[in-house]
C-alpha cells in the first residue's frame, strides 16, 4: 500500500514537473516571437536567457552572452544612459516592477521597464529587462508634431476668414478674421 502510494506521488510530482516545462517552453517560444527584446537576469544581472529578437538587434548569439554580465554585453555608455543598475536595485530592494524608461542614445531612443519574476534555483528574485527601440515612434511623433504646427499655422495667418465648429454648433477655433468679422478681440 505504501508503495503505490509512493508511486502516486511520484507520478504527481512528474505530471506537475512536465506542466512547468510546457510553460517555460510556452513562455519562451512567446518571448522569443515579440518585437520587444527580453532578458532574464541573475540577481547579479547576468543574463540567464536572451530572446532572439534582442540577439539579432544586438548582433549577437544568444550563446555567446549566456553567463554573461548586462553590462559587458550592453556596454558601457548605453547601460549606465538606461539606468538599469538603479532600476535592478530599486526591483530587489522593493519586490514591485519599475517604472519604464525612455531615453535617447546614439541617436536612437529605447525604453525599458524591469519585472521581478520568481527564480526557481534562489530565494531572490530574477528579473526580466523588456527593452524597446522606439526611435520609430519618436520619428512618427516629430513629424505629426510638426504636420500639426504647419496646420495652426495655416488657420491662423488664413486671409479668409476660418471657423471649426463641433457637431453642436459651438466654436472650436476661430482666427484672427473671424474675430474681426464679427467684433471680437
Amino acid at each position: 500500500k505504501r508503495i503505490a502510494h509512493r508511486g502516486f506521488a511520484l507520478n504527481r510530482i512528474r505530471s506537475q514537473y512536465s506542466r512547468m516545462e510546457e510553460v517555460k517552453a510556452y513562455s519562451e517560444e512567446i518571448s522569443s516571437n515579440i518585437p520587444v527584446s527580453v532578458l532574464i537576469l541573475t540577481p547579479r544581472q547576468k543574463i540567464k536567457f536572451a530572446n532572439s529578437h534582442f540577439c539579432r538587434k544586438m548582433q549577437l548569439d544568444s550563446s555567446d552572452i549566456i553567463g554573461s554580465t548586462l553590462k559587458k554585453v550592453l556596454t558601457y555608455p548605453l547601460y549606465d544612459s538606461l539606468k538599469i543598475g538603479e532600476g535592478i536595485r530599486e526591483v530587489r530592494r522593493t519586490g514591485l516592477s519599475s517604472r519604464g524608461y525612455r531615453v535617447s542614445y546614439g541617436g536612437n531612443y529605447y525604453f525599458h521597464k524591469l519585472l521581478p519574476i520568481e527564480s526557481t534555483s534562489s530565494g531572490n528574485p530574477d528579473i526580466m529587462l523588456m527593452l524597446q527601440d522606439v526611435t520609430d515612434m519618436e520619428e512618427l511623433a516629430k513629424e505629426l508634431r510638426k504636420s500639426e504646427e504647419r496646420y495652426r499655422n495655416l488657420f491662423r495667418n488664413s486671409v479668409e476668414p476660418v471657423a471649426m465648429v463641433d457637431i453642436g454648433g459651438k466654436f472650436v477655433m476661430v482666427n484672427d478674421r473671424v474675430c474681426t468679422l464679427f467684433g471680437y478681440s
